[in-house]
């Protein structure tokens, strides 16, 4: 069972979601998987790569074991 809910938010964080939500199923989807993250304890949620900004990525890159060392004192420099 659902229930409808109606928020207001900020035009930015509206239009911040609606950006993270493309190629999902839709905006409802992404909001409710949030609040899900959130409430398991989880701030950053099931975080994919579109939803990852650059500064993620590249620290998700420093973290890996198959990347060269090169590339992560590089990553570095710019993090």
């Amino acid at each position: 069972m659902t229930k409808i809910l109606t928020i207001s938010l900020p035009e930015a964080m509206a239009q911040e979601i609606d950006y993270r939500a493309r190629g999902r199923r839709g905006r409802s989807e992404w909001i409710r998987d949030a609040i899900q993250a959130k409430l398991n304890g989880n701030p950053d949620g099931d975080l994919t790569v579109i939803d990852a900004t650059t500064r993620q990525l590249m620290a998700a890159l420093m973290n890996r074991d198959d990347v060269q060392e090169k590339l992560k004192g590089l990553i570095a420099i710019l993090l």
